[in-house]
């Protein structure tokens, strides 16, 4: 691939890419061999209207960032042609780990300049506000920290700032009434959630709860905590390492096309690292498959085309002597 547009959110990481990304873009200029057009967003949403601004202009619009500067540029590109790049600058790079982009930036332009693009499922969601989602939508005990993450301990990132604020608030937190449809065929009763994903990958919140889950299924992994104090909940996602919390009492995992949640009140629903509901009552979740061309590394998926049946595309044609 040779044409990109590099969008870069001056914000990752704690501003810290502010001060790096020239000499990201220095590494671009000489493993791609010139330096690619870049814009620098100012602001949220900023990189989902520079990428729908630029549709059909690149091969690829280059998300630099992390989860959510994905989440915001693969908005703008779902049933496009143009593909999502990415170079991962965020203080989470979940989509990235799900593509096997390496977390090292000559590596993963390397990745871009190959040209291997995957057509990924999507999930669409819809409550306070309309969007769509690369990884996974929940709520919760999850959500509850989430929306403290956005306010409280700016000091920490990452998973120490995730751990500080499960233990702050791990007495706090109580379940929530809700009841679940799936496929508009099954419906729950109104049962105490502890915790709820929607998932297109095997982790919510860095946790592994969802085996073998992947963004090329035909449907969502939806994991299911009921009942449960935060303390029992924290075990059960521990257990989640070696899949021994699928055995666990209060642990559901359910597959469908179509999710749809009521509760008994506006909660928090964490979506790619944003609060993007936290008043609706109702939402609804509907998978879209094959709806995004991601650019992701041949090595990581290699063994996994014909097994998964991953619809995939090379299109940089003279680096195929290369695999």
């Amino acid at each position: 691939m040779k044409d990109f547009l590099f969008v870069i959110n001056p914000n990752a990481n704690t501003r810290k890419l502010e001060k790096t990304y020239p000499t990201l873009l220095s590494m671009a200029k000489k493993i791609l061999g010139s330096t690619p057009d870049y814009v620098l967003t100012k602001g949220r949403m900023d990189a989902y209207y520079i990428a729908k601004d630029n549709i059909g202009n690149y091969d690829a619009i280059v998300a630099c960032g992390g989860d959510g500067t994905a989440n915001e540029v693969a908005n703008a590109l779902i049933g496009k042609k143009t593909a999502l790049g990415l170079i991962p600058a965020g203080s989470a790079n979940d989509h990235h780990k799900t593509h096997g982009i390496p977390f090292n930036w000559p590596q993963s332009l390397m990745v871009l300049k190959q040209g291997f693009v995957v057509h990924s499922s999507v999930g669409y969601g819809e409550g306070d506000t309309k969007r769509y989602f690369l990884e996974m939508a929940d709520a919760g005990f999850s959500g509850f920290i989430a929306k403290a993450a956005h306010k409280e301990a700016k000091w920490l990132k990452g998973e120490p700032k995730y751990n500080y604020l499960i233990l702050k608030y791990l007495f706090k937190f109580r379940n929530i009434k809700t009841k679940v449809i799936l496929d508009e065929k099954r419906s729950s009763p109104f049962f105490p959630m502890s915790n709820i994903g929607i998932s297109l990958t095997n982790q919510i919140v860095g946790f592994p709860v969802l085996p073998g889950n992947n963004p090329f299924k035909r449907d969502f992994g939806i994991f299911i905590a009921y009942g449960m104090s935060p303390i029992s909940l924290v075990n059960a996602l521990l257990h989640t390492f070696d899949g021994s919390h699928l055995k666990m009492p209060g642990i559901i995992v359910e597959r469908a096309k179509r999710v749809e949640v009521e509760t008994e009140e506006g909660i928090p629903w964490e979506l790619e690292g944003e609060i993007f509901s936290q008043y609706s009552t109702k939402l609804k979740f509907v998978h879209v498959p094959k709806s995004l061309w991601v650019v992701a590394s041949y090595p990581f998926y290699k063994n996994r085309l014909e097994r998964e049946n991953i619809e995939y595309e090379w299109r940089e044609k003279e680096l195929k002597t290369l695999v």
